[in-house]
């Protein structure tokens, strides 16, 4: 089974991994024998068939890029040996993997995993003291410190459910990480800057926080008095497919009409973009015309704030 980030593939460790369980599965001696390290992906696989909702015993997947699916750069996962409804976790890169984000986007899919694949109500981690990217990892992942060892070594924990603050942060530049195809339905950066620049009363861009990590942005102009263009909207790539789009909208909204005094937002999108219609509609845009012209195939929407 494929778990897919932004960059990163993790799925579910096979015999044809025998030669990278052997090179690079955590052990006291380094490296395992093949028989060691056929023992480990058997039990790997005997617990993905016990693994159940609200029941996870142990998950560990390979790390593999999206560029480069069949190299292992390394593993992770939730071990439930301890407590099966709220395991712990882990993630082992291999050192020319590190400090590259992919420790991140392992944490926050991980999360995901455990929350809507298994229904689990929280995930446990902890690193030592002196292991500042362990812990960078799992703040940025989505997980906060409640508690240290006798030791000092920090405890972290994500409980389901708890969704970080979204927040928004005057702008003057889009910052955020692009999918493919997606600098296609938008403004170039230099043409969001010069707009920016030179239509300082009527246009905002905003950076788009969820708790401290930025996820998305929003570029609006005021066309009359309480009514605003969403000009340019979009979610960082990897954070993209999991309702964030729909919920920073809603959010987007709400804080313009109570700090702006904003009463109407219009918007507009490609024709034939259908994740961009399905985040519009999920907010409560609605379709007021099409404009198809040579050179023009857009969907006007409308929402009353």
């Amino acid at each position: 089974m494929d778990y897919r980030t932004g960059r990163l593939i993790l799925r579910h460790v096979t015999e044809d991994d025998l030669d990278d369980v052997m090179r690079t599965w955590p052990s006291d001696r380094r490296p395992l024998s093949e028989a060691e390290a056929r023992d480990a992906i058997f039990r790997m696989r005997v617990n993905y068939g016990k693994n159940a909702a609200g029941r996870l015993i142990h998950l560990c997947l390979a790390v593999c890029s999206a560029e480069e699916p069949q190299t292992v750069m390394g593993w992770c996962g939730l071990d439930g040996s301890r407590d099966c409804r709220e395991p712990e976790i882990f993630v082992l890169l291999e050192e020319g993997y590190r400090g590259k984000g992919y420790g991140t986007q392992c944490v926050k899919e991980l999360l995901r995993i455990a929350s809507e694949d298994y229904s689990l109500p929280g995930v446990h981690g902890g690193c030592a003291k002196d292991n500042l990217a362990s812990r960078r990892i799992m703040e940025k992942g989505g997980m906060v410190q409640y508690g240290t060892e006798e030791n000092g070594d920090p405890l972290f924990r994500f409980t389901a459910g708890e969704d970080a603050a979204i927040k928004f942060v005057r702008s003057e530049e889009m910052k955020i990480g692009l999918a493919p195809g997606q600098e296609e339905m938008l403004s170039t950066r230099e043409d969001i800057q010069t707009i920016i620049r030179e239509n300082p009363d009527t246009v905002m861009a905003f950076d788009i926080f969820e708790g401290e990590e930025r996820i998305g942005f929003a570029l609006v102009h005021r066309f009359e008095e309480r009514k605003y263009f969403l000009w340019e909207y979009a979610i960082d790539k990897d954070h993209q497919n999991r309702g964030k789009g729909t919920r920073a909208l809603k959010e987007f909204m709400a804080f313009l009409k109570t700090r702006y005094g904003a009463e109407e937002m219009t918007t507009t999108y490609i024709y034939g973009n259908e994740q961009a219609k399905r985040v519009y509609e999920k907010a409560g845009f609605l379709e007021t015309d099409v404009v198809d012209e040579p050179g023009c195939h857009e969907v006007n929407m409308a929402r009353r704030l």
